[in-house]
């Protein structure tokens, strides 16, 4: 780890937008699908490279297992750039992105990132905006003016940080030995506690199966009390165990599949998620189906989460926004966005957009004169709504530039 920053997370960016569907079940990936037979990928790691250590270390192979000729180029001295094979590649194929663990810096420092991502091409998928959209401006500028706030006046929770980390921005080094002083004085007790953390490590490139001595997954899956806090950590359960595929053991107390059944057990009889009432709300609901978006091949969950779908743009407000408890809030509208960019769904589409307003607009009319989000109209920013609204606008930008899943790192 280079002295006052995090380094070993790597981000991959298309240089084209394009769809991108995930779809886990239970474990088996593909990360993206494409309809750009030329597609470029660009892998961003956080300090310069050494070129002469890229050879062997990054490839693309295809469903047989063949290396596809791919030119690969460094730009920037951290970008690494991977071309498309000459003749583009086959249409309706998967491929791989090999990223191998010998990569080095110009110190000659191992970087001990390695990874995959698969992708399928399929050129004859729709994409619902091929041009730039229109909130680009306003959502890049909301989501910088908030990272910069954050970083003038430091982070305040691991939310913070994973926002921070997401946009590539630097994590001062204290913030892993407060982690560290925060486990060491037994202060991660719940299970929401243990599944934030795992979140917040990974963002940081962290190994939270091995973090301080402890095996924080193991500490998640291996709670037979997790189901006492709710929908709440069986949801949250599952974005954490997904945010890295984290395996779990043969004789783990929870699975990936209890949770899943323990969630859609736990819906309302109007078909959507609570915290303790007996009819949907719209942040669980999002949270909800943000955590679900990962196992759609199961037709059952898929069907569940359609039924949500709709369900909430049928809660929607005339004038775009969302309530809770009678009130007009910027936090439910923040968690339905971030579920319906997992799932693929715009939240400037028709479906939901109310008397000319859509989601977006909806959250923006949350902005503070100071620079934050609002929890409700009345009072200044909030420290809560302007973490999750800063998440939210996030979700929908990496949904814009073909990522759907938010909390995968």
């Amino acid at each position: 780890m280079r002295r006052n920053k995090i380094i070993s997370k790597i981000v991959l960016v298309t240089m084209v937008t394009s769809i991108l569907v995930t779809s886990k079940a239970y474990g088996n990936t593909i990360n993206a699908r494409t309809n750009d037979l030329n597609k470029v990928w660009t892998i961003k790691f956080n300090e310069n490279l050494k070129e002469s250590t890229l050879k062997n270390e990054i490839s693309v192979v295809d469903k047989d297992g063949n290396i596809i000729d791919s030119k690969v180029e460094i730009k920037e001295g951290k970008n690494v750039v991977i071309y498309p094979p000459k003749e583009g590649y086959i249409n309706g194929n998967v491929y791989t992105l090999n990223i191998g663990k010998n990569i080095r810096n110009i110190n000659s420092k191992s970087i001990k990132s390695k990874k995959t991502f698969i992708f399928e091409v399929n050129n004859e998928s729709v994409s619902y905006n091929k041009s730039i959209y229109m909130y680009k401006d306003v959502v890049e500028k909301n989501i910088d003016d908030m990272c910069n706030s954050i970083v003038k006046n430091g982070i305040n929770s691991d939310w913070q940080a994973i926002a921070l980390a997401k946009n590539n921005k630097e994590i001062p080094s204290g913030y892993l030995d407060k982690i560290k002083k925060q486990i060491d004085n037994n202060e991660i007790v719940q299970s929401t506690d243990y599944e934030r953390m795992i979140l917040v490590l990974s963002a940081l490139g962290q190994d939270p199966k091995n973090f301080n001595n402890t095996n924080l997954v193991e500490k998640l899956y291996n709670n037979p009390e997790l189901d006492s806090q709710g929908n709440n950590a069986l949801i949250f359960g599952l974005i954490a165990l997904d945010s890295k595929n984290h395996q779990l053991e043969n004789n783990s107390i929870w699975t990936r599949e209890k949770l899943v059944d323990a969630l859609l057990n736990s819906k309302t009889e109007d078909g959507g998620w609570s915290f303790l009432s007996s009819k949907a709300e719209p942040d669980m609901t999002g949270m909800a189906i943000a955590a679900l978006s990962n196992y759609k091949k199961d037709e059952k969950i898929n069907k569940s989460i359609e039924e949500s779908i709709t369900l909430l743009s049928s809660m929607q407000n005339t004038d775009g926004t969302f309530s809770s408890v009678g009130l007009k809030n910027s936090e439910s509208i923040s968690q339905v966005i971030i579920g319906l960019c997992a799932n693929g769904i715009d939240p400037t589409s028709s479906e939901f957009t109310k008397s000319g307003k859509n989601l977006i607009d909806a959250l923006l009319t949350f902005k503070s004169d100071d620079g934050g989000f609002k929890h409700i109209y009345e009072g200044n920013s909030n420290g809560k709504a302007t973490e999750q609204a800063l998440l939210a606008l996030e979700a929908y930008r990496e949904l814009k530039n073909g990522r759907l899943n938010l909390y995968e790192f």
